[in-house]
């Protein structure tokens, strides 16, 4: 299983990331995909303090609260 994680606070950039990734996973059908998608930086940041981690991460750099590179280190 190949674990996604999207975050980005602008919810339309969002949707076009997990359309992005769903004609992606067409070419890749042998994998078992699974993603998630935050809107709010901080619940994505405290949910990878906990260790729970995943495969891909893609973030928004330019975020209030807690931006992509703050998150990239947590990780």
């Amino acid at each position: 299983m190949l674990k996604v994680v999207i975050c980005d606070d602008n919810i339309k950039d969002l949707m076009s990331t997990e359309k992005m990734l769903i004609r992606f996973q067409e070419f890749y059908q042998q994998e078992q995909w699974e993603w998630e998608k935050f809107t709010d930086s901080n619940m994505l940041y405290n949910k990878v303090g906990s260790g729970d981690l995943a495969d891909i991460y893609i973030l928004d750099m330019l975020m209030p609260v807690k931006n992509g590179i703050e998150i990239g280190r947590r990780i």
